[in-house]
């Protein structure tokens, strides 16, 4: 019989290994399959090591924009966008009188986007960013 112990730490690896996964099997795709990617943040579940996340968004051929959306109870989070070529092409701030609603447009320049993500510790919300087609 196998014994499984979760922590915290247990369990945020897990779902990152799952979240990364689920990533790189997208990656590989050129297809229209838009790829999101979702974090909820729990004030009571904050560790400093944790407080800021680098993502890539494969953006493939196709695909107009970028879409991020926030929806913060409490807190703050700051949010980079970085094109393929590493140049910032957007910085943005959210707390939970200004969450984010952004469509960023990525000029047909495919390939790796990053985002950077940083919280503070009183964080409580989630933040959903992925690909967008354009309407037809």
């Amino acid at each position: 019989m196998i014994k499984f112990y979760c922590n915290r730490r247990g369990v945020f690896f897990l779902l990152c290994v799952l979240v990364i996964f689920s990533l790189s099997l997208t990656a590989c795709s050129n297809s229209k399959e838009s790829h999101s990617v979702e974090f909820n943040f729990i004030p009571e579940e904050y560790e400093e090591e944790y407080s800021e996340i680098e993502k890539e968004i494969q953006v493939n051929r196709g695909f107009e924009n970028i879409y991020i959306e926030t929806n913060l109870n409490q807190g703050k989070i700051d949010i980079w966008i970085y094109n393929p070529d590493g140049e910032m092409v957007k910085k943005m701030s959210a707390d939970s009188e200004n969450n984010i609603i952004e469509k960023i447009p990525v000029n047909k320049n495919e390939g790796l986007w990053k985002m950077k993500i940083k919280i503070g510790q009183d964080t409580d919300g989630r933040i959903r960013a992925g690909t967008e087609l354009p309407i037809e």
